[in-house]
């Protein structure tokens, strides 16, 4: 097997699985649409902003696919894993600038406006 190939199927894969589980995530939140201030796609827009930190990690996982799948890795090991440290580390830098994170607070404060919103009505209730 080519070694680039099988690196883009199995990231295909990756990027198949992560779409996957973002749109999980949008459709059990619906509770939360209604307290985001754009509403559901508005909702829907800052998920898939806060899943697009991932790219460095899947760019990085795919130079490690392609190079576990090449048999050349042993020389270059210290750098495949510093790679994958430093897109670890982008990731966690991304999430905390624009427009980054804006979008991650306006889901948590979504998230607690829908929290707050089901603790009052079920103080209602009793």
């Amino acid at each position: 097997m080519n070694p680039v190939l099988g690196g883009i199927a199995l990231t295909l894969v990756s990027v198949s699985v992560l779409g996957l589980m973002t749109m999980i995530r949008w459709w059990l939140a619906r509770s939360h649409w209604d307290h985001h201030p754009s509403g559901r796609k508005g909702y829907l827009n800052d998920v898939i902003l806060m899943t697009a930190t991932f790219v460095p990690m899947i760019l990085a996982g795919l130079i490690l696919r392609i190079e576990m799948l090449s048999g050349q890795m042993a020389a270059l090991m210290p750098y495949l894993y510093g790679g994958l440290l430093a897109a670890f580390a982008i990731r966690v830098v991304l999430r905390r600038i624009p427009p980054f994170g804006p979008a991650n607070q306006r889901l948590t404060d979504s998230r607690m406006a829908a929290l707050a919103a089901k603790a009052s009505n079920s103080k209602k209730v009793d």
